[in-house]
């Protein structure tokens, strides 16, 4: 059951789990509680603006915007806020590699959600016709769309 805090509820998809487990791993508890923190009063900020977000993945974001700071992460040569978008980012791979990420399955999984479907394929067109590379930032958004459309 998904947890609500102040009337923000917390996802509870295979990825939020999984998400919230890797970093309890890897951060002290009150590191963790703050990075829930940031996601609810995100969250609460964003729904007083009338902004429309997704929430999971700003509930995800917002687990490993301080990642960096933990010694699993930290890295000598960057700022701690880089080494916790590098540990989101290998998050992400590690799950679009585990429901087979190749564009097809992509597009299989995505069926059930047009308007992803529909953002996916503007973002791809050209990488399914076999014309080109998706740039980098595109290619993270493909990871996160097969990795949600696992859930």
């Amino acid at each position: 059951m998904a947890a609500v805090f102040s009337g923000i509820t917390i996802s509870d998809s295979r990825i939020a789990r999984e998400a919230a487990e890797l970093v309890r791993q890897h951060e002290s508890e009150m590191l963790f509680n703050h990075s829930v923190r940031v996601f609810v009063f995100g969250a609460m900020k964003g729904i007083r603006q009338n902004l429309k977000f997704d929430s999971e993945l700003l509930y995800v974001a917002a687990l490993f915007h301080d990642l960096g700071l933990a010694n699993a992460y930290h890295t000598d040569t960057k700022r701690f806020e880089v080494d916790g978008a590098d540990a989101a980012r290998e998050f992400l791979r590690s799950q679009a590699e585990r429901v087979h990420a190749d564009p097809q399955y992509a597009l299989a999984k995505l069926t059930e959600n047009r308007a992803a479907k529909a953002s996916w394929l503007s973002l791809h067109r050209r990488q399914l016709a076999g014309s080109g590379r998706a740039s980098a930032p595109r290619r993270e958004l493909l990871l996160w769309a097969i990795a949600r459309s696992a859930c």
